[in-house]
């Protein structure tokens, strides 16, 4: 294999990675959370996520500049996804088991 074939595979197990979240992330909230409330938390969480893809991309591109390296920048993104994988786990363990099924 070439070096652009072993970039395109890995691309593609990228994305499966990055993409992969989205089933069981927007199914946690209607596991503890019934009618209003349900769909009040899904457009909560709607909303977070426009203002993080405006916010993380304007911090990367702040450190990015600052430091002249766009790695800062990414490894910031990194620990917040990190965080945020972190404060899933350490949901109470009746929301863990009924997302479980």
């Amino acid at each position: 294999m070439d070096g652009r074939a072993i970039r395109k595979l890995l691309l593609t197990f990228l994305a499966v990675g990055v993409y992969s979240f989205f089933g069981p992330f927007w199914a946690l909230p209607s596991q503890f959370l019934t009618g209003f409330s349900a769909a009040a938390g899904i457009a909560l969480i709607n909303s977070v996520g426009n203002l993080g893809q405006f916010a993380g991309a304007h911090m990367i591109g702040a450190i990015a500049t600052k430091t002249a390296n766009l790695y800062g920048g990414l490894a910031l993104a990194g620990v917040s996804l990190f965080l945020s994988a972190t404060l899933v786990l350490l949901l109470p363990r009746k929301a863990r088991a009924l997302a479980k099924g």
